[in-house]
């Protein structure tokens, strides 16, 4: 207890992260911050489905990043079918930009979101869309980091996504771009720092981060990407309170830079499928839609 104060004060961070009361929706959004505009973030996606809204970020001309949690029903029972997911860019609007329909949709294969004690372990997942992205001023892919030099306390993070503008829930979710900083916390402290509702260890694959004056992401954008001097670092993931905006805990992200190798072999993966290919799975199932609610007039 007494390290984690001393650290809070050290750093003069006073609020922590929590992504929502039920972990099956997890579906936080920025908590403060300040309104940007999407020039300064051009990776950031905007991730639906019928279930949630989540954030991601483009890191090739065909694939986004998510939180694989993002990719199944809000019990965690089913993952979601590409038909069932689409994906904006380019607007610092929530439900604006440009509209891409998703071909395949991968998780990582030890992901288990129904486990009652690791459901947050290897929550990262990709999305192929069903063309290629135009890129611009707006919509721009982001670099993996190299290397895990940024895990150290004398670095700051930034967040950026669809924030809520209180920390009370039910939150009121911004319709706007926000962005905020977050200071990184040694694993040790992070696993010092136990609330007494949930115990949940740090594994190597995640780190753990805190905001500041208020500040942090609350209910909503699962998905979003941790930046780190440009590079992309991690996925907003899982918290650790039954609150946002505690005074004392931080939160665990997804570390991408350890996921690095999987990444890279999924995307190229990925990349392998014809565009053509997804155009007519596209087709095929418009026309099965279409089939279907005729068959419901009809009958």
């Amino acid at each position: 207890m007494k390290q984690l104060l001393l650290l809070s004060i050290t750093l003069n961070v006073i609020h922590s992260i929590r992504h929502g009361e039920d972990r099956s929706r997890f579906t936080g959004h920025v908590v403060g911050g300040v309104y940007v505009p999407i020039v300064m973030y051009p990776h950031v996606a905007q991730v639906h489905s019928l279930y949630t809204i989540c954030g991601g970020s483009v890191i090739s001309d065909r694939v986004v990043i998510t939180a694989a949690h993002c990719l199944y029903t809000t019990d965690m029972e089913t993952k979601l079918e590409a038909k069932e997911l689409y994906v904006y860019l380019g607007s610092d609007v929530l439900d604006q930009g440009v509209k891409y329909s998703v071909c395949k949709v991968v998780t990582h294969e030890r992901y288990r979101g129904q486990d009652e004690v690791n459901f947050y372990f290897y929550d990262i997942g990709l999305l192929l869309l069903s063309r290629k992205i135009r890129f611009g001023p707006t919509i721009k892919k982001v670099k993996i980091a190299g290397n895990s030099k940024f895990r150290n306390t004398k670095y700051s993070f930034t967040l950026a996504g669809f924030g809520a503008v209180t920390n009370v829930s039910p939150a009121t979710a911004s319709i706007k771009l926000k962005a905020t900083r977050m200071y990184y916390v040694r694993t040790k402290t992070c696993n010092e720092s136990q609330s007494f509702r949930e115990v949940m260890t740090v594994p190597k694959h995640m780190f753990c981060l805190i905001g500041q004056g208020w500040t942090s992401d609350c209910f909503g954008d699962s998905g979003s990407g941790i930046i780190w001097k440009r590079y992309l670092v991690g996925l907003v993931s899982t918290g650790r309170d039954v609150a946002c905006g505690s005074d004392t805990l931080p939160s665990m992200y997804t570390d991408v830079v350890y996921f690095r190798k999987w990444v890279k072999a999924k995307t190229l993966e990925l990349e392998s499928t014809p565009v053509e290919q997804c155009r007519s799975k596209q087709e095929s199932e418009k026309f099965l839609k279409s089939k279907m609610e005729l068959t419901v007039k009809l009958t």
